[in-house]
C-alpha cells in the first residue's frame, strides 16, 4: 500500500503537461481533417467546373451547327460566348471559381481554336482588340471587328492595356475615334484611340484615381480603309448620331504566349471525324479539361478544340481553406483544453486528498508518539522497584493521563473522519446560551482553579442542527479553556446569525493554518496541552451544516466566530 501511494505521488502532473500531451492527437486530427478537406474541395471545384465547361462546349458546337456561318463567324461566336466558355485570359472564371491571375491564380487558362483540314487556324480565342461597328441605318446587324495586338504597330497599345489590367480594381475605358477596317475579313486596327481607367473607393462612390492617354497608330494594309467614328450608339432609332458608329471596345481573349503553347500541345489531337473529351492533372491542384469536336462549315471539315485549365488553389480558396483549418484546430484545441482543465481539477482534488491523508497520518503518529514515550519511561521506572509509594502513585497518575490524552487524539481523529460522510441532522429551534452553559459546566473547576473569568452576552434562538452546533461549541470551548492563561477571561457571545467565543492569550499567533488537523497555536508541539484537532473538527462541522468558522487574533485576544 505504501509503495503504491508513493508511486502515485511520483506520477503527479500539471495542466501544462496534460495539455501538451493532448495537443498531439489534436495536431494529428487536424492534419487528417486538412487532408480530407483539401480532397473534398478539389473534388467539388473540378466537378462543378467540369460540368460548366461541358455545357458551354456543347453550346458553342450547337450554335455553330445551327447557324449558316463561315469560319470568321465562328471566331465572332467565340468572342460572343467567351465569358461562358471562359476564354478571357485576363478575367477568366467558371461559375464562382477563379482561374487566372486576375484572382491570384497563375496556372488557370482557357483556350479555343478552330482548325481546318490542313491543321491551320481558321478561328481562335487568341487575345484581340474588339470593336463593334455599324456603318449606316440600313445595316440590320452590327459586326464585331477584331485586331491582333501582337503586330508592331499596336505594341504600345497592348502594353498600356496590360498595365491598366494589372490592378483589378481599375475600371478600363477605351474610346476609338478612328480606325482602319477591312470589311471583307472583319479586321481592324485602331488609329486614334483614348485609353484610360477609373478607380473608386471600396464603397464605389468616391473616385480616387483616374488616367487617360491619347494614342495614334499608323497602319498600312491591303483592303483596309481609314474611317472616322462619328457616333457610339448601336441603336438605329432614338438617336440623331451620324454614321459610322463604333462602341463596346474590348481587349479580351487568351494571352498570346499561353495560346501558342496550348496550340502546340493540342494541335496533334485534332480529329476531323470523331469527337472526344479528356481530363488530366497537370500540376498540384491544377486540372486540365479538353475536348475535340468535328464540325462541318460550308461543306468543309473543321475541328474545334476547347481547353480549360483549372487552378483550384486560388487566393480566395487558399484563404478560405486556411481559415477553416485554423478554426478547426482552434476548436479542437479549446475542447482539449477544457478536457485537460477538467482532468487537472480532478487531479488537484485527488492530490489534495492524498496530501491531507499523508499530513493526517504524520501528525497523528507524531502526537501519539509523545504520550507513548512518556508511558514507556514511567513504566521502566516502576519496574525498577526503587520508587517510593508516593512516586509510584504519581507515575501511575501520569500514565493514566497519557493514556487519556492518546485516547482523546484517536477519538477526535475518528470524529474528524466521520464528519465527511455523516448526513445532516434535523433542524430545530434552541437557545445558544444554554448550549454554552452546558459546554462550560465540566470545565468550571479548571476555570476557578486558574482564576479565569467567564461571561455570557446575548441569548439568541436559532434553528439549526442542534447536535452539530453543540459539537462546534464543545470544541471551541475546549480550545478556549486550554489556551487561556491564568487570570485571563473568556466571553461567549450569542447573536442572531452568529456566535463568538473570545479568550485572552499571552501573545499573537498565526491563525492561517489553525483549521488544519494537528496544527496548534503554540510554538511547540512537544507538550500535551491540546491535540490540535478541536478547531479542525469545529470547521468541518460548521461546513457540514452550511456555516463558516472564522478565526482572528490580536496581541491579547483570540476570537472564534461561527456564522450560521
Amino acid at each position: 500500500m505504501k509503495n503504491t501511494f508513493l508511486k502515485r505521488c511520483r506520477k503527479r502532473t500539471s495542466f501544462i503537461k496534460l495539455f501538451g500531451k493532448a495537443m498531439i492527437p489534436v495536431i494529428l486530427i487536424t492534419a487528417v481533417f486538412a487532408a480530407m478537406l483539401l480532397a473534398v474541395t478539389e473534388f467539388f471545384i473540378y466537378r462543378d467546373a467540369h460540368d460548366q465547361f461541358m455545357l458551354n462546349r456543347q453550346e458553342i458546337c450547337s450554335n455553330i451547327r445551327s447557324r449558316d456561318i463561315d469560319a470568321m463567324g465562328c471566331e465572332r461566336l467565340m468572342r460572343i460566348t467567351d465569358h461562358n466558355l471562359g476564354l478571357n485570359g485576363y478575367d477568366v472564371s467558371i461559375k464562382e471559381y477563379s482561374l487566372t491571375d486576375s484572382y491570384g491564380s497563375s496556372e488557370g487558362a482557357a483556350f479555343a481554336v478552330l482548325l481546318d483540314e490542313n491543321g491551320d487556324v481558321a478561328a481562335s480565342s487568341r487575345e484581340k482588340f474588339w470593336v463593334m461597328v455599324k456603318f449606316d441605318a440600313e445595316e440590320k446587324y452590327k459586326d464585331f471587328y477584331s485586331c491582333d495586338l501582337d503586330i508592331p504597330e499596336t505594341e504600345e497599345l497592348r502594353n498600356e492595356l496590360e498595365r491598366i489590367s494589372e490592378d483589378k480594381e481599375n475600371i478600363q475605358s477605351i474610346k476609338v475615334n478612328s480606325l482602319y477596317v477591312n470589311k471583307e475579313t472583319l479586321r481592324m486596327v485602331p488609329h486614334e484611340v483614348t485609353v484610360g481607367f477609373q478607380k473608386y473607393a471600396d464603397d464605389g462612390n468616391k473616385l480616387i484615381n483616374e488616367e487617360q492617354k491619347d494614342m495614334i497608330i499608323n497602319f498600312e494594309g491591303e483592303g483596309y480603309e481609314l474611317i472616322e467614328v462619328k457616333g457610339t450608339s448601336m441603336m438605329s432609332k432614338n438617336t440623331d448620331e451620324p454614321y459610322p458608329r463604333a462602341s463596346i471596345a474590348h481587349y479580351i481573349g487568351t494571352d498570346s504566349g499561353l495560346f501558342d503553347g496550348l496550340l502546340e500541345k493540342y494541335r496533334s489531337k485534332a480529329n476531323m471525324s470523331t469527337a472526344y473529351f479528356s481530363s488530366e492533372n497537370v500540376g498540384t491542384f491544377v486540372n486540365e479539361d479538353y475536348s475535340v469536336d468535328s464540325l462541318k462549315i460550308d461543306g468543309k471539315d473543321y475541328c474545334l478544340i476547347t481547353v480549360c485549365r483549372i487552378d483550384g488553389w486560388t487566393s480566395q480558396i487558399r484563404s478560405l481553406y486556411l481559415r477553416i483549418v485554423l478554426l478547426f484546430f482552434a476548436l479542437a484545441a479549446v475542447i482539449a483544453a477544457l478536457l485537460c482543465w477538467r482532468k487537472d481539477m480532478f487531479n488537484r482534488s485527488m492530490y489534495a486528498f492524498e496530501d491531507y491523508q499523508r499530513d493526517l497520518t504524520n501528525s497523528l503518529a507524531h502526537d501519539i508518539k509523545t504520550p507513548l514515550m512518556a508511558i514507556g519511561g514511567y513504566a521502566e521506572n516502576l519496574l525498577d522497584g526503587k520508587l517510593s509509594e508516593e512516586e509510584q502513585r504519581n507515575y501511575l497518575s501520569s500514565i493514566i493521563s497519557s493514556v487519556k490524552y492518546t485516547d482523546d487524539i484517536i477519538l477526535n481523529t475518528l470524529e474528524l473522519n466521520t464528519l465527511e460522510s455523516r448526513s445532516g441532522g434535523k433542524n430545530e429551534e434552541f437557545g445558544l446560551r444554554k448550549v454554552f452553559e452546558k459546554a462550560f459546566e465540566k470545565y468550571m473547576p479548571i476555570l476557578e482553579e486558574n482564576g479565569i473569568k467567564l461571561s455570557f452576552e446575548g441569548d439568541s434562538q436559532v434553528c439549526a442542527d442542534k447536535a452539530a452546533v453543540e459539537k462546534i461549541i464543545e470544541n471551541l470551548v475546549s480550545n478556549a479553556v486550554k489556551y487561556t492563561e491564568k487570570g485571563g477571561s473568556i466571553k461567549a457571545i450569542s447573536g442572531k446569525k452568529r456566535i463568538s467565543l473570545v479568550n485572552t492569550i499571552s501573545g499573537k499567533i498565526d491563525v492561517s493554518k489553525l483549521r488544519q488537523p494537528f496544527v496548534k497555536g503554540d510554538s511547540s508541539r512537544n507538550g500535551m496541552r491540546g491535540s490540535g484537532l478541536g478547531l479542525a473538527i469545529a470547521d468541518k462541522a460548521a461546513a457540514h451544516i452550511g456555516g463558516k468558522l472564522s478565526l482572528s487574533c490580536t496581541d491579547k485576544e483570540f476570537t472564534a466566530e461561527l456564522k450560521l
